[in-house]
């Protein structure tokens, strides 16, 4: 039986790059029009991030997100943002007894999240920003163990799951492709209890 987990990943990254290509084809379309309201007002997005997790656990995720663009004045502008991500990383090891071979993977499944982002125009077409938030992923580890010798034998299995908060700050630029798509790369670091995350995310997203 696939996990509910892994099914959730995959209907999310079709959702993710059918978004993507949506808003790539605005942004060919849109790719003359003026920027006089970039970086103003609602906005929604899809991203996709390399993520390296505490010891050897690392993967892909593909997310989903949105938020509003709030300007200070003229060069400054704040936004609130949240998402959901689904992610590919995973991690095992295998522990061997005279009586026994253990095997435990860990895995990341579904992430949601809230930050708060602070940037600075460069110019019309540019901004750089700081952002700070709260993360959530979901961590699962799945243990099965085969006794020595083996033949025909019936390994136990146990999973265990649990969600994990972590603190999150970043830095990232984003650029005006027309009016109302934009393009962002950023570097985040979150820390938590239990783990600690590195990530490098590209995103794509429609200015409402």
């Amino acid at each position: 039986m696939t996990p509910l987990h892994d099914e959730s990943a995959r209907l999310l990254r079709a959702a993710l790059a059918v978004s993507a290509a949506t808003i790539a084809a605005i942004a060919l379309g849109n790719a003359g029009a003026a920027r006089a309201e970039s970086f103003d007002g609602p906005y929604a997005g899809a991203a996709a991030s390399y993520e390296s997790f505490s010891g050897a656990l690392s993967g892909a995720a593909f997310k989903a997100y949105a938020g509003w663009n709030i300007p200070l004045g003229k060069d400054w502008v704040l936004a609130p943002e949240v998402s959901l991500a689904a992610s590919t990383a995973e991690a095992s090891e295998t522990h061997e007894t005279a009586t026994f071979t253990e095997t435990t993977t860990v895995s990341i499944g579904r992430q949601l999240g809230a930050e708060l982002r602070l940037g600075r125009r460069l110019c019309e077409e540019a901004l750089i920003y700081a952002a700070g938030g709260w993360p959530r992923f979901a961590v699962d580890a799945r243990t099965t163990r085969r006794p020595k010798p083996c033949n025909a034998c019936t390994p136990t299995q146990s999973e265990i799951g649990c969600d994990e908060d972590v603190w999150t700050i970043g830095a990232g630029v984003e650029l005006a492709l027309s009016r109302r798509v934009t393009l962002r790369g950023a570097y985040a670091l979150a820390d938590g209890d239990a783990y600690h995350r590195h990530g490098l995310t590209a995103g794509l997203a429609l200015q409402f």
